[in-house]
């Protein structure tokens, strides 16, 4: 667990502050050994490990409780779809009702194993609630708090240089208080995590990119401590660098010179704004 309490103040500062929170593990009844699991590919079942993944917090507000995964929260998409992963704030949150290997419900729907399925990466969806067994979960408390979840994120995080895939040989670094493209070889080293649902991007001297910016606008870069609840990040399983406010990284014009602006852009999955981390 990281001492230096970084991880924490990310937490408090996204959560709207410090407040009272228990942790909990939700398995399959319908797939003994299955687990919710929240990461940037969805809400899925996956093999119960009490990663950070899956230990969600959850806190009673508003006469339900919400379900907190690492900064984000899970919020009801309607029938037959994924719960949607969105920045905490007391309106987005679905508000949930529960009762130990009993159904989760709310907006009207029910947490549901798709189809009843078994296998690994099996969506989890709302449906309308039926009592059947790929409705029911088994609430395990773990006695972690959201600040421990923050910890355990940053401790398994991985330092590393980010390449453009357009440009394999340049790589994402800080140029005072900007992002900018640089020859790998004096490029800036970041630590974050990749695939859970929000993780900081932190480069030396306790910096952070900052997630909030305008279309075309340069990716920032901002003082941890201080902005860590917009310095939020989702680096995709395939390389994508989702920001707070839903625009990607991009690299200006597809250009390979070094000094080129990193902006924030509408994610298109083009190869100017997919990232390879090489530690």
């Amino acid at each position: 667990m990281l001492k230096s309490g970084l991880a924490a103040a990310a937490f408090a500062l996204a959560l709207g502050g410090a407040f009272a929170a228990r942790a909990d593990i939700f398995e399959s009844a319908n797939a003994p050994g299955m687990c919710i699991n929240a990461s940037s590919g969805g809400v899925s079942i996956l093999p119960c490990d009490g990663g950070p993944n899956q230990d969600f917090a959850t806190k009673s507000i508003g006469g339900g409780r919400i379900i907190v995964a690492g900064v984000r929260c899970l919020q009801m998409a309607g029938e037959n779809n994924m719960p949607n992963l969105v920045q905490w704030s007391p309106s987005a949150c679905t508000k949930f009702s529960f009762g130990n290997n009993g159904p989760v419900s709310g907006d009207g729907l029910c947490l549901d194993v798709k189809g009843g399925g078994k296998k690994t990466g099996t969506k989890v969806i709302g449906w309308r609630c039926n009592g059947q067994t790929n409705q029911r979960w088994l609430r395990t408390g773990t006695g972690k708090t959201v600040a421990d979840n923050g910890d355990d994120l940053m401790a398994n995080a991985t330092q590393g240089r980010l390449s453009a895939n357009h440009a394999p040989d340049m790589c994402l670094s800080v140029a005072g208080s900007r992002v900018e493209l640089r020859p790998c070889g004096s490029a800036t080293k970041f630590k974050l995590s990749v695939g859970v649902p929000a993780t900081p991007i932190m480069a030396p001297g306790n910096k952070c990119l900052d997630g909030q910016g305008s279309q075309g606008e340069q990716v920032r870069v901002v003082t941890c401590q201080g902005g860590l609840a917009s310095a939020q990040w989702t680096f995709t399983t395939n390389g994508l660098l989702r920001s707070a406010n839903g625009l990607c990284a991009d690299v200006d014009g597809a250009k390979r010179q070094a000094g080129t602006p990193v902006i924030f852009f509408k994610c298109s999955g083009n190869p100017n704004q997919r990232f390879t981390l090489t530690p």
